[in-house]
């Protein structure tokens, strides 16, 4: 193992600095504040509009739904995701190279002998993280990391961002510009960074190798520890477990396992029977889990990374379901995947992706533009065994309780919708915080 020092960028933020009390808490905004509120039954939703003029976003009670309120955005929302404590939402805006930072206004403070909780109105905030198209984002709960692609026909390299709350809200988040532009994703492991490699002579904007750095807490900047010699040719989609990161590619998927500061490579071979030409591209998982699902144009994949195998699974039981998209709920338990009939199908996690139920969630889905990333937001609380999912054809939020595997109240929209996320506290039994890399 060897050590280089690598140069970063200047942080890739324009900020105001947040005042805050001693432990970064921003308690100067103006609120509505209930000291006694329950954090187990509450949260709030965030939802972009599809509109591309006048780009909006609103926020709303995700107990009851009401409107708390409806805020302006500098560009319509390509993506929209929650931070990784999920006080914030992050609202990236790929063609105008920025992602925006709301303030969900629900947040504990620690106050010795309790967490103190606290309510207040949401806003967005001006620090926003710049980069040049912000396009993967990978949540690893502790930690987050933006991959903006760079663009090589202008010479503007890739680069990284891997944050926390405490760093959104005290202007501290760590940043990583990398030697080439490419379609890549990184993976934050507490100090560690996985980010994929690409040639400076590759044909392909898809990288196929991985290197590992380490946050320098003295210099302020990453240290790059190694780049690992095993390859993943037309690297696409990645997912991190608590031991192990992975990462699709043309012949398989590339497995890279830490223990403590000891990171090893492992390259898992497609199936035998996997069709040519067809690859993993994509993952959905759980942090405490060692089984991964790994997506193939809508064909699911168990990827069992105890024993080192990828076999086929019947998501669809039986019938002719086509996939939409796939979200994992937030405890773990249960692999949701919406076919494009408005299926929503209920797999077990925790027993190699077995069907459970289809619900009917939507009438029909959105057409989407050919070509186009476009499909269904769905998100799950923290706070409940709630799911929501937007309907754009009647602009309203689908909401799925998992427990009772049935349809509630669905939530009335006052625009068309786009992305959903959750923002709150993380009540009893979904408060994943203890993970540490």
């Amino acid at each position: 193992m060897f050590s280089i020092t690598k140069k970063t960028i200047p942080l890739l933020m324009t900020a105001v600095l947040l005042t805050a009390c001693e432990d970064g808490s921003d308690n100067k905004t103006e609120s509505h504040q209930k000291d006694n509120f329950d954090v187990n039954k509450t949260g709030r939703l965030v939802v972009t509009s599809a509109a591309e003029s006048n780009p909006e976003l609103a926020v709303f009670n995700s107990k009851d739904g009401a409107l708390i309120d409806r805020l302006s955005l500098s560009h319509a929302a390509s993506s929209l995701y929650a931070s990784p404590q999920s006080r914030f939402a992050l609202v990236a805006q790929r063609d105008q190279n920025k992602v925006q930072i709301l303030d969900g206004g629900l947040y504990q403070e620690d106050h010795g002998d309790h967490l103190h909780p606290y309510e207040k109105d949401p806003k967005i905030i001006e620090q926003v993280f710049n980069g040049i198209r912000p396009t993967h984002y990978r949540d690893n709960e502790t930690r987050s990391a933006f991959f903006f692609d760079g663009d090589g026909d202008n010479a503007l390299l890739s680069s990284v961002i891997d944050f926390n709350d405490d760093e959104i809200l005290n202007n501290k988040a760590r940043s990583l510009e990398l030697t080439n532009a490419m379609h890549g994703a990184a993976e934050p492991r507490g100090d560690f960074l996985l980010a994929t490699y690409r040639a400076a002579n590759a044909t392909s904007v898809l990288p196929d190798q991985i290197e590992l750095f380490k946050f320098n807490k003295n210099s302020g900047n990453y240290d790059t520890i190694k780049r690992f010699s095993e390859t993943c040719p037309s690297l696409h989609g990645a997912f991190s477990t608590e031991d192990a990161s992975v990462f699709g590619c043309s012949d398989g998927v590339l497995v890279i396992r830490q223990n403590g500061d000891n990171f090893t490579a492992e390259k898992i071979n497609n199936p035998a029977g996997m069709e040519a030409g067809v690859r993993i591209g994509s993952f959905s998982g759980f942090a405490d889990s060692n089984l991964v699902a790994g997506w193939a144009r809508g064909t699911l994949y168990a990827v069992n990374l105890d024993n080192s195998t990828i076999e086929l699974v019947d998501w669809k039981n039986g019938t002719a379901a086509e996939y939409s998209t796939a979200k994992m709920d937030d405890e773990g338990d249960i692999l949701m995947v919406l076919n494009k009939a408005g299926g929503l199908h209920l797999l077990d996690a925790k027993n190699n992706f077995k069907h459970l139920i289809e619900i009917k969630a939507l009438s029909a889905l959105p057409v989407f533009a050919p070509g186009s990333h476009g499909h269904v937001s769905i998100t799950s609380s923290k706070s409940s065994d709630d799911v929501y999912i937007t309907d754009a054809v009647n602009n309203q939020l689908v909401v799925v309780n998992l427990e009772h595997k049935e349809l509630e109240k669905p939530i009335s929209l006052p625009f068309t919708p786009k992305h959903v996320a959750w923002v709150g506290i993380a009540g009893e039994g979904h408060d994943h915080e203890g993970h540490n890399h």
